[in-house]
């Protein structure tokens, strides 16, 4: 079963590919690694396990080692004009973990040109030693422009129609993703997570085409069409929980929208 989640002291650590964050760090600053089956954080108030588990891998550093900053840039280069640039970049104090990210490339070959962006932020902090909040916002953009001409002779008895057709087309795909969860804790009997999600996919598609002919008939037909659409997706959780002071009682609720 594959590592979903990365934790570093118990805290989340970021976001994103776990294979990417564990290695950029460097293996001196660990004390001992924790294989863990979560259930989530209802699961770890209440006892009560529901569902199936995910694998969440949890890193202990040594004393005074939970803080510095790290990343990585790329730069690739390939056959069919391709290039590309990646960077990764983040600062990390103990709970405070700020990080941007950037990848871009293109592509030209026979079909066309591909150009494909994509950009991430993300910020977790504990504000409080009660709040604690994380959130991330992630970009992608992919754009394929393609153009192709095409020519056709038609001979009969009256003559030769020559047909020219130049034919262009543009796809735009792009996703906007935001991530908010807050957590409070007054204390060791209650807690409060709520969790937003957005998402935004608007789409925007291009197509057209001229055609010329010459010769017996002459004539020029131009034609164009675009279609766009949009989706916008969003969630909300609340998780409420709280214990009691006579052993095994608890209430929990939740509440998604």
């Amino acid at each position: 079963m594959p590592v979903n989640k990365l934790r570093v002291n118990g805290v989340d650590f970021f976001t994103g590919n776990v294979k990417e964050f564990i290695s950029q760090l460097p293996a001196r600053i660990f004390d001992k690694l924790q294989i863990v089956d979560d259930y989530g954080d209802g699961a770890n108030f209440s006892g009560i396990r529901n569902g199936a588990s995910k694998k969440l891998l949890n890193l202990v550093t040594k004393p005074g080692m939970d803080h510095g900053i790290f990343g990585v840039i790329k730069i690739d280069a390939g056959t069919e004009k391709l290039y590309g640039l990646a960077s990764n970049e983040n600062v990390w104090k103990g709970a405070k973990q700020i990080g941007v990210s950037v990848d871009l490339n293109t592509q030209k070959d026979a079909i066309g040109i591909n150009n494909k962006s994509n950009a991430g932020f993300t910020y977790n902090n504990s504000i409080t030693p009660h709040l604690s909040i994380n959130n991330s916002y992630n970009f992608y953009q992919s754009r394929l422009s393609s153009e192709s001409n095409s020519f056709e002779d038609a001979i009969n008895t009256l003559g030769t129609v020559n047909t020219r057709i130049n034919s262009n087309n543009t796809n735009k795909i792009c996703n906007h993703q935001f991530n908010s969860k807050i957590t409070y804790k007054p204390n060791e009997s209650e807690f409060i997570k709520s969790n937003i999600n957005l998402a935004l996919d608007p789409n925007i598609s291009n197509s057209g085409a001229l055609s010329q002919q010459s010769g017996l008939i002459k004539q020029d037909l131009v034609t164009q069409s675009e279609l766009s659409n949009s989706n916008l997706e969003a969630q909300g959780l609340i998780d409420f929980g709280k214990r009691f002071k006579k052993k095994g009682r608890l209430i929990m609720v939740n509440l998604k929208v």
